[in-house]
């Protein structure tokens, strides 16, 4: 998905005020970044804050992957930014201050050590890790003790983190767990947490977008809040693309089609060729001198001359019409054979046209 224009633009403030002030500090107003220095296109760099750095806070946005991230409060140094596994490689995650990969150490993938290696937030993982220095042990116990032991999934836990901490306003962007059995099955719990914590009095928000704490209808009014609608337009959409595929298809089934046709042709078309050269290459055996293995020319092209008689054989250097066979040039009168000679043969009288001698019987 292409990053909006105007996220764009902060995306670049961002990356303008992160080369200008390196290190974790509070934002500044992007407005006062001057921005004429940065390339644009220039991929940001994800400003990195760490919470222990600055004033405690109140609020914190905990990111996913869908993309409602982009609405969260990245410019708002109020807010904690909180991010979660592989989200690192999105460049519009634009600021972070906690990080969370809540799985066993032996299957976090290799690219994800080596960021958290370099990571100067705190990053939650199982226990300490000697790999990365800003390891912090997730509080798995005692986030339990407080608040029950029904947990499927990380955003869960990431908001049972912020209410252990006793932080005031919790804001969910980036998790809709809407698609496919796994995370369908998990959105009952993050839905039950968020109840929980709401019910305790802290501020519990999620974008309209989402799919979390939305329902078909309201039961026994009938009133379905516009999300029935909104479903029947994402069936809608998913039909079109749908056709769209079917279309594509049958193009290209008509293709393949043609270019049987094609094919049948060519084969035609080889198959004639090929019993036209058999029909050249018995003409070559029955009836032509030379190499019959060869389709070359049995003579070469520049002349030759019969040993036995002296006759020249074939075109002359020069391309000079050769003289009758068997004479001699005018300059140079024939003598005739005595009576009782005859004259020699040249190369070409000993062969006729039929394999034979020269107007002899076969």
């Amino acid at each position: 998905m292409p990053m909006p224009a105007d996220t764009l633009a902060v995306a670049e403030a961002l990356a303008q005020y992160r080369i200008a002030h390196p290190g974790p500090q509070p934002l500044a107003d992007p407005g006062q970044i001057d921005l004429s220095s940065h390339a644009p296109g220039q991929a940001p760099t994800m400003v990195l804050d760490n919470p222990n750095h600055v004033a405690r806070r109140t609020k914190v946005a905990i990111v996913g992957f869908t993309p409602s991230r982009l609405q969260a409060p990245y410019l708002d140094p109020s807010w904690e930014i909180w991010g979660m596994n592989g989200l690192f490689a999105y460049p519009d995650v634009l600021r972070a201050t906690r990080w969370m990969d809540l799985h066993r150490a032996d299957i976090i993938k290799p690219e994800r050590y080596a960021w958290y290696e370099n990571c100067p937030l705190p990053v939650y993982l199982h226990d300490v890790h000697p790999q990365v220095p800003n390891s912090v042990r997730f509080p798995r116990a005692e986030i339990k003790a407080q608040l029950g032991d029904y947990w499927t999934n990380s955003p869960s836990w990431m908001v049972g983190l912020a209410m252990y901490l006793g932080f005031k306003t919790i804001h969910v962007y980036g998790v809709d767990m809407a698609q496919d059995d796994e995370y369908r099955h998990q959105r009952p719990n993050l839905e039950y947490i968020i109840g929980l914590a709401r019910g305790m009095g802290i501020e519990v928000w999620v974008p309209g977008s989402s799919d979390l704490l939305k329902a078909t209808h309201e039961y026994g009014y009938g009133d379905d809040g516009g999300l029935r609608a909104k479903l029947l337009e994402r069936q809608q959409d998913f039909e079109t693309r749908k056709q769209t595929f079917r279309n594509e298809i049958q193009a290209r089934r008509n293709k393949m089609a043609a270019l049987k046709e094609e094919i049948i042709n060519l084969r035609i078309g080889l198959a004639t060729m090929d019993g036209a050269q058999q029909n050249v290459t018995w003409m070559l055996q029955s009836y032509a001198v030379g190499d019959h293995t060869s389709m070359q020319p049995s003579h070469p092209a520049v002349p030759s001359i019969d040993a036995s008689s002296g006759t020249t054989l074939g075109l002359p250097a020069g391309g000079a019409e050769l003289p009758a066979l068997g004479t001699l040039p005018e300059s140079e009168p024939a003598t005739p054979a005595p009576e009782n000679e005859t004259a020699p043969a040249t190369a070409l009288q000993l062969v006729g046209d039929d394999g034979g001698a020269p107007g002899g019987d076969t």
